[in-house]
């Protein structure tokens, strides 16, 4: 259970880290939402650990999609956005209707997550941001679905392994920022 808690908390890191160096520099925007979509996770094991077991999938479900939601909202137009949001949306409906809850968060985070990853693959991000998005969701997608494939603590310690390869780069890259004479890390 230890472990556990760990990969829980990790996902507060960047918010802290930018918290934390904000004194140095001013983080835009853009840095904001990333550690915020990246928050998300905790929330959603925050809820998880409140509701009682029958339910704990829910925020399971949801959190990819709110992610993807945070992290496009910033990158995409307003009416691509909403197409977007309409699909997420969609795929929710089809994964509790059409396939069942637990066949289902595969489908969700596939979207989600690769459907997010093409919007930002192409956004003009800072490098670090890129690196970020692309380590926890890409790989995240990978490791995810090796871990549904399978459902063991043997796969679920490399799916964390790449949050927090991610989440180390995020923090790396707001290290730079931070130190940046001009901010242009």
């Amino acid at each position: 259970m230890g472990w556990a808690y760990v990969s829980w908390w990790m996902a507060l890191l960047p918010l802290g880290a930018l918290v934390a160096l904000q004194w140095r520099r001013r983080f835009p925007a853009l840095w904001w939402v990333v550690a915020s979509a990246l928050a998300v996770s905790w929330v959603a094991d925050a809820a998880a650990l409140a509701l009682p077991l029958p339910w704990r999938w829910v925020p399971s479900l949801l959190y990819p999609i709110v992610q993807a939601l945070i992290l496009s909202r910033w990158l995409l137009k307003p009416g691509d956005f909403w197409r977007f949001a309409a699909v997420l949306g969609a795929v929710f409906a089809v994964s509790i209707i059409g396939r069942g809850v637990w066949e289902g968060e595969d489908l969700v985070r596939t979207v989600a997550w690769i459907g997010g990853g093409v919007i930002w693959w192409e956004a003009k991000l800072p490098s670090a941001l890129w690196w970020t998005l692309a380590i926890t969701f890409g790989a995240g997608w990978l490791t995810w679905v090796w871990h549904l494939t399978d459902g063991t603590v043997a796969t679920w310690y490399p799916y964390q392994a790449v949050r927090l390869l991610g989440i180390l780069v995020f923090l790396g890259g707001a290290w730079q920022f931070a130190a940046a004479p001009t901010g242009d890390a």
